[in-house]
């Protein structure tokens, strides 16, 4: 019927409803974005900016800043920052996708000659063939790698979003690097395998082995500019929960100020009561409690504001247990304690007879129960979403020593590429004392992991002994390899694979 009357279903006039009250409270009031969020039933900043952003075409912040004209406030002062913010990171996005441009043009330069020769060559490239064809897939990936990057710091209120969005950036930076290295080394195997066919190919490969390795440089660089991205978004992300805690900090302030003004009522009341104040008295001392306790949630999460701020905040941020959770049990209890003392209050004004007295006790310490009960349900949904901004912070959690478990779990991931292509190339020569060398690597890794895996010895301590042992490998399997001649000319290449700066091994 709904539907039929208005033209639309019921829910979708609720939320556009929703929406342009929010809108015109945007436009009226100085209310933060987060206040006007909750009153108008979203849970969070960034549900509502979604849907604000899908029925106006702008977000909430431009929007106000669109028709308000308002003199300057605070909030204002920090949509500047915010916006200076976007545009550094913004800024740092672009010279990314440049670099990854410019990758992306000088591969091309060197692998286009790599096709001529091919057609020339014939069936001894068909290996250097199909080595072509991935360098034009990878070609391909990296150039739509730099038009997502662009769009990176586009259409985002969220400084969340980006954070998340700049772990998959340095994910997507170390695949297209390591695809350029492992592909560099395939190509280079192939081109071993050729012999005296695959001299004209000498002068691309070195080409592409001289990029690889300037690149491998320059990623430094680009890990640097994500850092850059990471820190501003921390930054923001770390005022933003500070300002939800500060919110609740001042919900419960407007509380405690509430409940005071009762305790004060119900003492100049109790001695016109007459007998039946005691019970009254012990409602005021239980009040004084709630208020106590509501008191001192605001201290706490005050405290917890302040913490966000340091510079040391990082712990703060990486705790388990979140401070803001532990202190909102404290209201939840007095919210309780209260709703509690609202129907004992109903209960003894109606056994003093309801007088006007009694009455007016009962109904300010059921107002301010009410009032604790929607300040509890406001604080809740405020450090909720302080909880899920501090959470996108916490995947750091571990730091130098997470980062040193990835950086070892690269090696191994590589060795084993390198193992498999010099057990593959023992194979082909159909020589024992290839098979020798490709066995020791192998037992060498398998040692490696084993002592990583088990905790026998440190990370640090198990990787030095795997060096220094690669090391004496490398030494016998080169002299092995260089007896054999040309059938050893593979078997060097990947040996060399193990030193070269585009692989941590």
């Amino acid at each position: 019927m709904f539907r039929a009357a208005i033209g639309e279903p019921v829910m979708d006039y609720i939320k556009k409803r929703r929406l342009a009250l929010a809108g015109v409270e945007l436009i009226k009031t100085d209310a933060t974005v987060l206040d006007i969020a909750l009153r108008c039933g979203y849970s969070s900043h960034e549900g509502f900016t979604r849907a604000f952003t899908a029925q106006f075409g702008t977000s909430p912040l431009k929007y106000r800043k669109r028709h308000s004209n308002a003199e300057k406030t605070p909030e204002e002062e920090e949509i500047k920052m915010t916006n200076e913010s976007i545009k550094k990171i913004a800024a740092c996005t672009n010279d990314i996708a440049r670099d990854l441009e410019r990758i992306a043009g000088a591969l091309k330069n060197h692998a286009s000659p790599m096709r001529v020769e091919i057609e020339k060559t014939g069936r001894p490239a068909c290996g250097i063939k199909i080595a072509y064809d991935e360098w034009a897939n990878l070609i391909a990936k990296i150039e739509a790698a730099a038009g997502e990057i662009k769009k990176t710091a586009e259409d985002n209120e969220s400084f969340a979003e980006l954070y998340a969005k700049t772990e998959k950036l340095m994910k997507v930076l170390d695949d297209i690097f390591f695809q350029m290295n492992l592909l560099r080394f395939m190509t280079g195997v192939e081109r071993a395998r050729m012999g005296d066919y695959g001299i004209p190919f000498d002068p691309i490969l070195s080409g592409l082995t001289a990029l690889c390795e300037t690149e491998n440089k320059n990623k430094a660089s680009a890990e640097k500019l994500i850092g850059e991205i990471g820190a501003l978004s921390v930054g923001e992300i770390k005022n933003e929960a500070a300002d939800c805690l500060r919110r609740a900090a001042g919900i419960i302030g407007g509380a405690v100020s509430e409940g005071e003004a009762l305790a004060q009522k119900i003492i100049i009341s109790a001695d016109k009561i007459g007998s039946y104040n005691r019970g009254f008295l012990l409602i005021l001392n239980e009040t004084k409690k709630s208020v106590s306790d509501a008191r001192e949630f605001e201290a706490g999460i005050n405290q917890t504001a302040s913490n966000c701020g340091k510079a040391d905040a990082s712990s703060f941020f990486e705790a388990k247990t979140n401070p803001a959770r532990a202190e909102m049990s404290r209201l939840m209890n007095a919210a309780f304690r209260m709703n509690l003392n609202a129907f004992n209050a109903a209960v003894e004004s109606a056994r003093a007879g309801d007088v006007e007295e009694t009455k007016s006790i009962a109904k300010g310490v059921t107002d301010f129960a009410g009032t604790m009960q929607r300040a509890c349900k406001s604080c809740d949904e405020l450090i909720g979403e302080f909880e899920k901004l501090t959470g996108t912070l916490r995947f750091n959690e571990g730091g130098e020593e997470r980062r040193f478990s990835k950086t070892i779990d690269d090696i191994v991931f590589q060795a084993r590429c390198i193992n498999t292509q010099l057990s593959l190339e023992s194979e082909r020569a159909n020589r024992d004392e290839f098979r020798a060398i490709a066995h020791e690597f192998e037992d060498a890794l398998a040692k490696f992991s084993g002592d990583r895996d088990l905790g026998m010895i440190g990370d640090k301590t198990a990787l030095k002994l795997y060096r220094e042992k690669l090391q004496t490998i490398i030494e016998g399997g080169n002299e092995t390899a260089a007896a054999a001649g040309a059938h050893g000319a593979g078997i060097l290449y990947i040996l060399k694979e193990y030193e070269t700066p585009g692989w941590s091994v």
